[in-house]
């Protein structure tokens, strides 16, 4: 069934004054309306203003002063929306931040204007913005709902020093633009026309970074915004690319200016174009991008909505009419294959004169190879994890308990299900806290914790074999069942391992590789219909669990935001490191997961049956309508009844 919106961007530039430049916004959103347009993108600082050719003054070392009174002019012709510097987040989006005395809204009523011009014209409008917050400037960008107002905001993160000298036009933005959060990378959900959309907005360059755009891609955007001010002819490839990296409908649009329409507190202090003040200092290259990277719509040039008074807003519009239909079951990491790990096929013909010198060589080496072996064997024999057997110190179970909101009886019957099955093989328990992370974790979600305690685990028992990482919201449920006989018995893994299947379900073109052999596993993991699932693995202990480890928790993917945390971080991971995927086995769900009836994301035959070793109640505490402690007890109870009949 098609699931059909018409989009559009508008090639606009700002005019000289806010007030003006919001009243050309309501009169393209009004004219885009009576075209059919559910959503429409202005480009990046379209309100407050791109302040091109402005250097406000600067030299290395030096500032002139008027750059100061640039700076003020720029300030002040900023939208105030009433955030805090920080950025409040949910609180400013959901108004509960406190309001003056005597006022009914915070900022300078910009955000009400737009929500009242979405409303009235029925069209989701979403726009690029300079933003000011305490005493500085935030190059935004802004959702507005036509029904619910704003949605969201967020703000442009720029590249570090370490780019300043490569990036000339982003490096002289930090000039003047504070540093965005990438805490704000948060796709937003709304429905237009009867269609479901994931929406979210990369500014400009920010579309250059790839760990950027995955955090975009990992929250299943199916449009991605791109308001820019680059119209060189290398930004419609940039667009193509990300449509097919993200399986996206990319929508871009760039301001269309000339310089003598820049403000004169610019053009008065500056040199550039003035001898051709008609000159072009933006020529636009608005465009929509399909999901496979195709061009719907072809950039436009030298055209603006506010050309002749107004009267040609069309001309400066890029509408289209596009189907999201052949988007669904695709959108999740469809990312670019990488290449093959297997080695290139050679030919065998060698000269003999050849192969006498490779034959000296290859005895040379292996006696080398035999000694050095020797060598470590003897000197590290007696610290090695790999030398402790799968008995009393082989395996730990690492759980990792939220006692701050786990009732007591909850964690009780948590301790004592891992305590049994501890006792009955020889393993060791680990019981890890929350709370003793919350340092390390930061404004992450909590289920980040899960590496941290791992870790902790592997310091406190350096000597063991293995890892068992299971979720508290999990029973063991064959208690008789040990690991080694289930799992890491010689040539057991080798028959369960799934080869070339996707990591990320349904159809991930990143596979497990076909010619992994079960010595070279470290890590043992699971998948249920959308993800890897992390709430039970196994690790192995070694250099490869603790740069696992290492990698997992980078705060690089703790502040990338992805929807579903640590597990999208999981994912990623293993799409975009193989050194991390070549040491991966993954087995099927039931092996070490089988979900509880309650939980939605279980793969095909992922749903417990009797004499499944563990059941775990996936989503049990994000999902609305759902209690862990009630699933959890008939399973408990059934549990208690195998213990006794043992």
């Amino acid at each position: 069934m098609p699931q059909k919106i018409t989009v559009a961007v508008a090639q606009a530039r700002t005019l000289s004054t806010l007030e003006t430049t919001l009243c050309a916004l309501k009169q393209i959103t009004q004219h885009a309306a009576s075209k059919g347009v559910h959503l429409i993108l202005f480009p990046e600082a379209y309100l407050g203003g791109y302040p091109r050719t402005c250097d406000f003054g600067t030299a290395v070392g030096a500032r002139e002063p008027h750059g100061r009174d640039q700076f003020l002019e720029y300030f002040r012709a900023a939208v105030d929306l009433g955030d805090t510097p920080a950025g409040a987040g949910d609180d400013w989006v959901e108004r509960k931040l406190p309001v003056a005395k005597g006022r009914d809204h915070r900022g300078d009523g910009t955000r009400e204007f737009l929500e009242k011009v979405a409303r009235e014209t029925g069209v989701f409008i979403a726009t690029g913005l300079i933003e000011r917050a305490g005493g500085s400037l935030y190059c935004s960008a802004l959702y507005v709902d036509p029904v619910r107002g704003v949605l969201g905001k967020r703000r442009k993160v720029m590249p570090a020093d370490v780019y300043l000298l490569l990036v000339g036009k982003t490096a002289s933005e930090r000039l003047v633009w504070a540093q965005g959060s990438p805490s704000t990378l948060k796709a937003i959900t709304t429905e237009l026309n009867g269609v479901k959309l994931t929406i979210a907005a990369a500014i400009c360059w920010e579309s250059f970074m790839p760990m950027l755009r995955q955090s975009l891609y990992s929250q299943n955007v199916n449009i991605y915004l791109a308001p820019t001010a680059d119209g060189r002819d290398t930004w419609l490839p940039l667009m193509r690319t990300i449509g097919g990296e993200g399986r996206t409908f990319v929508l871009s649009c760039n301001q269309c200016v000339r310089y003598n329409e820049l403000p004169s507190w610019i053009t008065q202090q500056g040199n550039t174009s003035k001898d051709i003040p008609d000159h072009y200092i933006s020529r636009g290259g608005s465009c929509i991008v399909g999901p496979l990277g195709e061009v719907v719509a072809e950039p436009i040039w030298e055209v603006c909505t506010d050309d002749a008074d107004g009267s040609k807003i069309g001309d400066g519009l890029v509408i289209s009419e596009i189907d999201l239909e052949d988007l669904l079951g695709r959108m999740q990491f469809a990312l670019p294959p990488r290449r093959s790990p297997l080695p290139i096929a050679r030919s065998s013909r060698t000269p003999s004169y050849r192969r006498k010198q490779l034959k000296t060589v290859a005895i040379f080496g292996f006696a080398i190879f035999s000694l050095l072996y020797l060598l470590h064997h003897f000197f590290s024999s007696t610290s090695t994890p790999a030398a402790a057997s799968a008995g009393t110190s082989g395996v730990v179970i690492v759980t990792l308990l939220d006692r701050k909101h786990f009732s007591e009886s909850y964690v009780k019957k948590i301790v004592a299900n891992r305590e049994d099955y501890a006792k009955r093989h020889g393993y060791t328990n680990f019981f890890a806290s929350i709370s003793d992370y919350e340092e390390a974790i930061g404004d992450a979600p909590k289920s980040w914790a899960v590496a941290p305690a791992v870790r902790h685990a592997i310091a406190t028992h350096p000597r063991a074999a293995y890892f068992f990482h299971l979720s508290p919201h999990s029973l063991i449920m064959n208690p008789s069942k040990s690991l080694k006989s289930h799992l890491l018995e010689k040539g057991r893994l080798e028959s369960l391992m799934l080869k070339d299947t996707p990591i990320v379900p349904p159809d991930s073109i990143i596979k497990t590789y076909t010619h992994l052999k079960e010595k070279d596993v470290d890590l043992i993991v699971t998948q249920d219909k959308e993800n890897l699932n992390p709430g039970s693995f196994i690790l192995r202990n070694g250099e490869f669990a603790r740069f696992f480890l290492d990698i997992w928790f980078d705060p690089l993917y703790r502040n990338y935001n992805f929807a579903k945390a640590e597990i999208h971080g999981l994912d990623h991971i293993m799409q975009w490191h193989p050194t991390v995927l070549a040491r991966t086995a993954l087995v099927p769900q039931r092996t070490l997961s089988s979900y509880g009836k309650d939980s939605l994301a279980a793969s095909l035959d992922g749903i417990y049956k009797d004499g499944d070793l563990v059941v775990q109640f996936q989503g049990c505490e994000e999902t609305e309508g759902r209690d862990c402690a009630q699933e959890f007890e008939p399973y408990y109870n059934l549990w208690q009844k195998k213990v006794k009949s043992d």
